[in-house]
């Protein structure tokens, strides 16, 4: 029971005779239900109309949308009917975008890709020449990188002679140049070539170790795959120890080096050693440079392929291998496209 003070009463329906509480009730009960059956018409009318629009339902007469039965009916048939006409021009359009993005994708993988490189004259001027890890340069010596995009068809227009990429065997699983011998070849070698202006070493060009930030495994990621595009297209300095052709990525790198890339794919190069030059370390005779020449300068895509993929090639880390050697396949047929393209243009 209610509790009273006086004439007031603690709830203020508590006063309120019964009947005239359930009249009340009522009535909000009438005018909610009112209103959602004046929201459903309302939806069932746009549905109706716009399933005319599509040529789905015929126009609607004071007749037919009088009678329940037939209001029911064309309310679910126009719901259904919308609905797939919506879901498959949907479909359609994300068909026909993924469609695009893979051969857009297609068209421009291995074509493009930016890459980080060292400025030759901060080798070349140095009194000790030193190619320290990229994460040393960005958080020591950021002045020494710079950003530039390297792309295929500029490549093989002779774009890119002023950029020197170095092909070269890791000393150290941690460390390519523990006594700083490849850091001196390099400087010997800008020194000499004035023209050249920034410098590609995978250890200070790419991120290193496994404890990469998310950004700088984004970054390896990216470059990775695209490396061939810097020795097919740039300027290259190989400095060859003992052990350079015993390794996959020496040899990969080298017999990129020495192609020539024409209407035809990737071909010999007439003259091997017109973007390369060899260089000899750890006393190794300069004539090593010759056995070089002769292992690659003659291959076709198919045999460098069987010859990289033998078990006495040796590479790090597989998954490099299984890479770069997808892309050897394909890459004779993917260089060519965009050439026999750019000659029509």
């Amino acid at each position: 029971m209610t509790r009273r003070s006086g004439r007031h009463c603690t709830a203020p329906t508590a006063c309120v005779p019964r009947a005239l509480r359930n009249r009340w009730d009522k009535a909000a009960a009438a005018k909610a239900a009112a209103d959602k059956a004046a929201a459903n018409k309302a939806a069932a009318e746009e549905l109706r109309r716009r399933a005319t629009a599509l040529g789905l339902l015929q126009v609607p007469t004071p007749a037919n949308i009088a009678d329940d039965a037939t209001l029911k009916k064309s309310i679910a048939f126009c719901f259904a009917a919308c609905w797939a006409t919506l879901s498959a021009e949907k479909r359609a359009a994300d068909e026909a975008a993924a469609e695009k993005a893979a051969a857009q994708n297609a068209a421009t993988e291995g074509m493009e890709c930016s890459f980080w490189f060292v400025h030759a004259d901060s080798l070349r001027r140095a009194w000790k020449p030193s190619l320290p890890m990229m994460q040393t340069l960005r958080t020591q010596e950021p002045h020494r990188l710079v950003q530039k995009t390297i792309g295929f068809v500029e490549g093989i227009s002779g774009a890119y002679k002023n950029i020197l990429v170095v092909s070269h065997r890791w000393e150290t699983p941690t460390d390519p140049d523990p006594d700083g011998a490849q850091a001196l070849a390099v400087q010997a070698y800008l020194k000499e070539h004035p023209e050249i202006d920034a410098v590609w070493f995978d250890f200070s060009s790419m991120p290193q170790g496994r404890n990469k930030t998310p950004s700088e495994s984004a970054e390896f990621k990216e470059m990775l795959p695209n490396i061939n595009l810097l020795y097919l297209t740039c300027s290259v300095l190989i400095l060859m120890d003992r052990s350079y052709m015993n390794r996959f990525w020496t040899q990969f790198e080298a017999y990129l080096s020495m192609r020539a890339i024409t209407s035809d794919g990737l071909t010999n190069a007439r003259d091997p050693q017109a973007r390369v030059t060899i260089m000899t370390l750890h006393g190794l005779p300069a004539l090593q440079g010759n056995v070089l020449l002769l292992e690659w300068s003659n291959k076709t895509p198919e045999e460098a392929h069987a010859i990289l993929a033998g078990q006495d090639v040796i590479v790090t880390n597989q998954s490099d291998k299984d890479i770069q050697l997808a892309k050897l396949k394909v890459l004779n047929e993917r260089l060519r496209l965009p050439l026999m393209a750019s000659d029509c243009s």
